[in-house]
Protein backbone atom coordinates (compact mmCIF):
# COMPACT_ATOMS: atom_id res chain seq x y z
CA UNK A 1 0.00 0.00 0.00
CA UNK A 2 1.42 3.47 -1.05
CA UNK A 3 1.45 6.58 1.00
CA UNK A 4 -1.84 8.08 0.06
CA UNK A 5 -3.66 4.63 0.69
CA UNK A 6 -2.33 4.60 4.30
CA UNK A 7 -3.02 8.35 5.04
CA UNK A 8 -6.86 7.08 4.08
CA UNK A 9 -7.04 4.48 6.05
CA UNK A 10 -5.56 6.81 8.82
CA UNK A 11 -8.36 9.69 8.39
CA UNK A 12 -11.02 6.94 7.66
CA UNK A 13 -10.11 5.18 10.61
CA UNK A 14 -10.40 8.59 13.00
CA UNK A 15 -13.81 9.82 11.80
CA UNK A 16 -15.47 6.33 11.14
CA UNK A 17 -17.89 7.27 13.59
CA UNK A 18 -17.82 11.00 12.35
CA UNK A 19 -21.12 12.61 10.37
CA UNK A 20 -20.66 12.53 6.59
CA UNK A 21 -19.09 16.00 6.49
CA UNK A 22 -16.65 15.69 8.70
CA UNK A 23 -15.38 12.34 6.96
CA UNK A 24 -15.15 14.10 3.56
CA UNK A 25 -13.60 17.21 5.00
CA UNK A 26 -10.68 15.42 6.15
CA UNK A 27 -10.81 13.11 3.17
CA UNK A 28 -10.65 16.16 0.97
CA UNK A 29 -7.52 17.44 2.79
CA UNK A 30 -6.01 14.40 1.98
CA UNK A 31 -5.69 15.31 -1.49
CA UNK A 32 -4.81 19.12 -1.40
CA UNK A 33 -2.54 18.16 1.66
CA UNK A 34 -1.33 15.49 2.75
CA UNK A 35 0.91 17.23 5.17
CA UNK A 36 -1.96 18.52 7.49
CA UNK A 37 -3.87 15.49 7.55
CA UNK A 38 -0.87 13.68 8.58
CA UNK A 39 -0.19 15.82 11.31
CA UNK A 40 -4.27 16.05 12.05
CA UNK A 41 -4.50 12.23 12.16
CA UNK A 42 -1.43 11.72 14.77
CA UNK A 43 -3.35 14.34 17.15
CA UNK A 44 -6.28 13.04 17.06
CA UNK A 45 -5.43 9.34 17.10
CA UNK A 46 -2.75 10.62 20.49
CA UNK A 47 -5.72 12.68 22.02
CA UNK A 48 -7.77 9.45 21.58
CA UNK A 49 -5.15 7.34 23.26
CA UNK A 50 -4.38 10.03 25.93
CA UNK A 51 -7.36 11.24 26.66
CA UNK A 52 -10.46 8.94 25.34
CA UNK A 53 -12.13 12.29 24.37
CA UNK A 54 -15.71 11.86 23.36
CA UNK A 55 -16.51 12.46 19.53
CA UNK A 56 -18.17 15.45 19.67
CA UNK A 57 -14.60 16.76 20.96
CA UNK A 58 -12.79 15.26 17.81
CA UNK A 59 -15.36 16.59 15.37
CA UNK A 60 -14.74 19.53 16.60
CA UNK A 61 -11.02 19.63 16.25
CA UNK A 62 -11.15 18.27 12.95
CA UNK A 63 -13.34 21.17 11.74
CA UNK A 64 -11.17 23.64 13.17
CA UNK A 65 -7.62 22.33 11.85
CA UNK A 66 -9.40 21.56 8.52
CA UNK A 67 -10.92 25.36 8.62
CA UNK A 68 -7.31 26.50 9.80
CA UNK A 69 -5.29 24.69 6.72
CA UNK A 70 -8.15 25.94 4.21
CA UNK A 71 -8.02 29.64 5.68
CA UNK A 72 -4.58 29.61 4.01
CA UNK A 73 -5.82 27.48 0.88
CA UNK A 74 -4.28 24.23 1.78
CA UNK A 75 -0.94 26.11 0.65
CA UNK A 76 0.71 26.40 4.10
CA UNK A 77 2.04 23.36 6.70
CA UNK A 78 0.68 23.68 10.11
CA UNK A 79 4.46 23.37 10.42
CA UNK A 80 5.37 26.59 9.09
CA UNK A 81 2.41 28.61 10.27
CA UNK A 82 3.26 31.32 12.61
CA UNK A 83 1.77 32.71 15.86
CA UNK A 84 0.89 35.59 14.11
CA UNK A 85 -1.37 33.24 11.32
CA UNK A 86 -3.06 31.66 13.81
CA UNK A 87 -4.15 34.96 15.30
CA UNK A 88 -5.53 36.06 12.44
CA UNK A 89 -7.29 33.05 11.79
CA UNK A 90 -8.75 33.25 14.98
CA UNK A 91 -9.53 36.77 14.37
CA UNK A 92 -10.71 36.39 11.23
CA UNK A 93 -13.27 33.22 12.76
CA UNK A 94 -14.56 35.55 15.75
CA UNK A 95 -15.45 38.62 13.62
CA UNK A 96 -17.67 36.06 11.40
CA UNK A 97 -19.00 34.59 14.54
CA UNK A 98 -19.90 37.88 15.74
CA UNK A 99 -21.18 39.38 11.70
CA UNK A 100 -23.40 36.33 11.67
CA UNK A 101 -24.81 36.73 15.18
CA UNK A 102 -25.48 40.28 14.50
CA UNK A 103 -27.40 39.47 11.03
CA UNK A 104 -29.42 37.07 13.16
CA UNK A 105 -30.22 38.89 15.63
CA UNK A 106 -31.47 41.77 12.98
CA UNK A 107 -33.33 39.34 11.20
CA UNK A 108 -36.12 38.32 13.73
Amino acid sequence: MNDDGILLQKADSITRLQRPYIRNILKNLTLSNPGNTNLICDYIIKQETQFNIKESTKEGKIKTLVWLSANFSHKKSFKEMTKEDILSYDYNLAVFKYSSCKVLSFSR
